[in-house]
């Protein structure tokens, strides 16, 4: 992003944090002027397979109101790579006074790029429209890293397939890409994740259940080893006679209850 810069901005007030967070994985950095009609179409393909989300572009994500400057020095100290579209016009660009616009300290474009440099913030250049990649004496002494950087060409000619070569070499750095309608794979990591948590609670419940219906473990029975002393119960004498003491009704019928009396 790039305009007319603001007096009061301040080298410490760009790395300032502002109260919005972003969750945005992409920043698209570019200059209006100079390559606006291919930030867009690129923009439109990467949201298309990342989602809106992780796509930040100042036009479509700033809302009204918003402190931008806050905004986008938010936004970059919180993406993961940054893209650096570069045209046929990004070097020269000049502000209405004919100053380069990159020689401002103040101006959008070479804050967003200090601002990923310093942070070790991925750097991908992309050069649309047949533009070169800048050498480090064209650029400010903060800038001169970005020299370095490896650039990829966005023609169109093969404007799908450099584009696709572009979503690749994101998806290796770790964005995700967007799940498409009817796939399964919001589907299948929900139910790994339910079955997870299902086997997790059989397992305790049968712990519980294990515990609660274990059978009580009853001592072996050791017999004594000292001999057990048995008394004999003496037996009736052949010599006594019987008598007849008493009856004892069982059921319906009295039974005659034998008394044995020694004589």
């Amino acid at each position: 992003m790039d305009g007319n810069p603001l007096s009061r901005i301040t080298g410490l007030d760009w790395f300032r944090f502002g109260q919005q967070d972003t969750v945005s994985k992409i920043f698209v950095s570019y200059r209006r002027e100079d390559s606006r009609g291919d930030a867009g179409r690129l923009t439109d393909k990467l949201k298309a397979h990342f989602g809106d989300k992780q796509i930040f572009r100042d036009i479509e994500a700033i809302d009204p109101g918003l402190d931008f400057v806050e905004t986008i020095s938010n936004a970059v100290g919180s993406c993961a790579v940054l893209l650096a579209i570069i045209g046929p016009n990004w070097l020269k660009s000049a502000d209405s006074t004919g100053q380069r616009r990159l020689d401002d300290p103040h101006d959008f474009v070479r804050l967003e790029l200090s601002a990923a440099l310093n942070r070790n913030i991925r750097v991908i250049t992309v050069l649309v429209g047949g533009a070169a990649m800048p050498k480090a004496e064209e650029l400010p002494s903060t800038l001169e890293s970005f020299a370095r950087r490896q650039a990829h060409e966005l023609s169109d000619s093969r404007w799908d397939f450099d584009v696709q070569h572009l979503v690749e070499t994101l998806e290796k750095i770790g964005i995700r890409p967007l799940a498409k309608p009817g796939s399964n794979q919001g589907f299948w990591t929900k139910t790994r994740f339910g079955f997870a948590i299902g086997g997790a609670v059989l397992f305790l419940t049968g712990v519980i259940f294990t515990k609660i219906n274990s059978p009580t473990v009853v001592p072996a029975y050791n017999p004594p080893t000292a001999p057990i002393s048995v008394t004999p119960t003496p037996m009736p004498s052949p010599h006594a006679s019987l008598s007849y003491g008493g009856f004892e009704a069982i059921g319906r019928y009295p039974t005659i209850v034998q008394v044995y009396e020694p004589t």
